[in-house]
């Protein structure tokens, strides 16, 4: 009995201490809701979510949790305290539509006690569209397209939320177009970016067109092409364009040090003043969001140096040129080792005007050296200082690269030399053996005083008869690779070579009939594997024989 005495004082005590709490109860609930709510567009195009989707805790001093009652608005609708309808029933849910795709909303969720006191908390929520139930699906979200309407291929696009919008991480794709971005999506920065192949489409002509340009007598067309002509990004047009694409062209630069290869701008841009296109900052990304998701957002993409969109925009941009050509002759010779440079001129056989020319030679950097370039005198003539200046380049061993343009064509008579050359032999050799065009660079080309791009080609004239036959020493030597002995023959003839070890012994032999005229006849390096130290060999060619050492390591 005294027990049940005790509980039931400790009951009314604890009664009377919350009735004092309660009466009157001013305390408003306590809400926590959960964080952002990602949810997807469902059929018929109307989603419903109810205030209890949101709560996480709710509490109260006086009423407990299942006698609260709950309700929610859109934040900002312009409702004020606990949501009600117009009977005074708390409302439960709202409902999105398809106007809602795309978009975060921001929600209240309210609380009410027996008391009548409310207690508020914010949440949001995202609607998407994943299963296209109020959009169709994109099949193209953005692309690079040229001036020329070319897709652009291996282009780096990078994707990136912008500050505020949730749910889409930073993300880098390569690809000529960016197809079926994944929800959620509020709002994300495209920016499509390529800096490989910078020579792709650049060339003398370029620079012909460019220095046209500058100096009035025939502007770039489109602003597209006007941008492609500032090549050091300095937002104009200058000579200092035209030099540094042609340290480009010549390889002393292996790609622009204040530019991209590819630039870009969103192809729905709208140039206020397309004479000058310089006048106007021009976005380099996008933005994509939720609404505008399905609709296009290409880029449009300009090479920059490449003036006449002559860029391979893709694998399928392959055509092929049928052009004329222009012939550079050269006096072909035997060159010897000697202290003195030979000067070697290049020239036409008939007369031609001439805007510009591009070539790149191939040459053995152990056999021959090429020490300078000098210009013939219709190019030299003062009018374009920074072509004169600037003209060739040893950019690697074994390679010369050329190029020169003039706004004004001067005319090349037959038998004028257009340059010279200055060689100098290292080792024997025949000057048409020792000299090519290199196409995989840089294409051979001639511009023409009409604007006309011609291939250029490159051929010796006969070799004057040799009156004797001389066999001249192996090279290299030392060497431990292969070994080629040099000779010229009066008269095709049998050339013989052995090779012998100190102690007598033949380790290589070779017999041949050689044609007359300059001849390298090679000894293989597998033939001469093993071998160290000194070798003496033996030539026969004719009635003619010579003899020598080779020291191997």
């Amino acid at each position: 009995m005294k027990k049940i005495s005790t509980l039931l004082l400790l009951c009314f005590l604890a009664f009377s201490r919350l009735s004092a709490q309660c009466n009157p109860d001013t305390q408003a609930p306590i809400v926590t809701t959960v964080g952002a709510l990602n949810v997807n567009m469902v059929p018929p195009k109307i989603l419903t979510l109810w205030g209890s989707d949101f709560v996480n805790t709710a509490q109260d001093n006086c009423t407990t949790y299942n006698m609260l009652q709950f309700a929610i608005r859109r934040a900002g609708s312009g409702g004020v305290g606990f949501p009600v309808d117009t009977n005074g029933v708390p409302i439960h849910s709202i409902t999105f539509t398809c106007n809602d795709v795309g978009s975060q909303v921001t929600v209240e969720i309210w609380a009410r006690d027996a008391a009548g006191n409310a207690g508020m908390s914010t949440s949001t929520t995202f609607i998407g569209d994943n299963s296209h139930n109020c959009f169709p699906p994109p099949v193209k979200n953005s692309c690079a397209i040229t001036e020329q309407k070319q897709y652009l291929e291996e282009v780096e696009w990078y994707l990136a939320s912008i500050s505020g919008s949730p749910g889409t991480p930073p993300l880098h794709l390569s690809a000529p177009c960016v197809e079926n971005l994944p929800y959620p999506i509020v709002a994300v920065s495209v920016t499509p970016e390529k800096i490989n192949d910078p020579l792709n489409g650049v060339t003398t002509f370029d620079l012909v067109l460019i220095n046209k340009h500058i100096l009035g007598l025939e502007a770039l067309s489109s602003p597209y092409k006007m941008l492609a002509a500032d090549a050091n990004n300095s937002r104009s047009i200058t000579t200092f364009d035209i030099v540094e694409l042609r340290k480009l062209i010549l390889g002393i630069y292996t790609q622009l040090p204040n530019n991209h290869s590819w630039r870009f701008l969103p192809i729905s841009f709208d140039f206020p003043n397309p004479a000058n296109p310089f006048q106007t900052i021009i976005p380099r990304s996008d933005t994509i969001n939720g609404l505008n998701f399905m609709y296009s957002h290409s880029f449009g993409a300009y090479k920059v140096g490449d003036v006449n969109g002559s860029a391979v925009a893709n694998a399928l941009n392959t055509e092929t040129k049928d052009r004329t050509a222009t012939i550079l002759h050269a006096e072909d010779r035997i060159l010897t080792p000697s202290g003195n440079p030979v000067r070697v001129p290049l020239y036409l056989r008939a007369p031609e005007a001439l805007l510009g020319l591009q070539f790149a030679l191939r040459f053995d950097s152990t056999i021959l050296q090429i020490s300078g370039v000098e210009l013939g005198s219709r190019l030299g003539t003062g009018q374009n200082p920074a072509a004169e200046a600037l003209f060739y380049a040893l950019p690697e061993p074994g390679l010369l690269t050329f190029s020169w343009d003039a706004a004004a064509a001067p005319e090349i008579a037959a038998g004028e030399p257009v340059f010279y050359l200055s060689v100098r032999a290292l080792q024997p050799t025949q000057l048409s053996r020792a000299l090519q065009f290199e196409t995989s660079r840089l294409q051979p080309e001639w511009y023409t005083a009409g604007g006309n791009v011609r291939d250029l080609l490159l051929e010796f004239d006969a070799a004057p008869a040799v009156d004797e036959t001389v066999i001249y020493p192996a090279v290299p030597n030392p060497s431990s690779g292969p070994v080629a002995i040099p000779m010229q023959l009066a008269t095709p003839a049998a050339v013989l070579v052995e090779v012998f070890d100190l102690s007598g012994r033949q380790v290589y032999g070779s017999e041949q009939q050689l044609p007359g005229g300059f001849q390298r006849l090679e000894i293989p390096a597998g033939a001469l594997a093993g071998q160290r130290g000194i070798l003496t060999y033996r030539v026969q060619a004719g009635t003619v024989a010579a003899q020598g050492k080779i020291l191997r390591w």
